[in-house]
């Protein structure tokens, strides 16, 4: 721990300290959330849709293939699933903004 100038007032502040305890002043700049742009969303939607029809394929060609061909099917389609979440989030913070 050590002491570090406050930005605002210019008096020793706790490195370790959220805000300046004489002022307010935070001592850290506000993070800002990931912004995502329309693109953005529309190609994760797309890629994660794209996995899973690709999984199905795979999994399809396990019937006559065997084993290998299901476990990656299976792997493929929940890394689709899961991207489809992360799409469904990306989308709800683009549209409330946060």
């Amino acid at each position: 721990m050590s002491l570090i100038k406050c930005s605002a007032c210019s008096k020793p502040v706790s490195s370790r300290a959220i805000k300046c305890p004489y002022c307010g002043e935070p001592t850290f700049p506000s993070v800002e959330p990931a912004q995502f742009t329309k693109k953005q969303i529309s190609e994760w939607g797309w890629i994660s849709l794209g996995l899973i029809i690709l999984g199905m394929y795979l999994l399809d060609l396990s019937l006559e293939h065997g084993n290998m061909f299901y476990v990656l099917g299976m792997l493929v389609g929940a890394s689709g699933v899961l991207g489809l979440m992360c799409w469904a989030f990306m989308g709800l913070s683009y549209l409330t903004g946060q």
